[in-house]
């Protein structure tokens, strides 16, 4: 992942926004093309390998947010990483009164 080497140089607040099953990751980076057609289509071998891709993921996700108490994180298990994006990144949508 490309945030393994980037995040030691991030100094501002940031909202990490992952899916933890990520469509485009499974087919081009773990060779795994079952995702995008639902992952209840996954052999128990890709099930596996998407789970250890989950904990790797996360594991990033907290060394990022714990060096800045200002950021956060928003990992969901979809696989469509595209929420952020169109209609998803409303600047109407608020978090604490603060908005996103």
């Amino acid at each position: 992942m490309m945030i393994d080497y980037l995040h030691p140089f991030i100094k501002v607040d940031m909202l990490v926004i992952q899916s933890l099953y990520d469509s485009w990751v499974s087919p081009y980076i773990l060779n795994i093309g079952c995702v995008g057609a639902g992952i209840d289509t996954c052999s128990a071998t890709q099930l596996e390998a998407l789970q250890q891709h989950q904990a790797k993921t996360l594991k990033l996700i907290k060394v990022m947010v714990s060096k800045n108490s200002n950021s956060g994180v928003w990992a969901i298990g979809c696989s469509h990483h595209v929420m952020s994006v169109g209609t998803y990144s409303n600047a109407n949508y608020k978090v604490n009164g603060v908005t996103l």
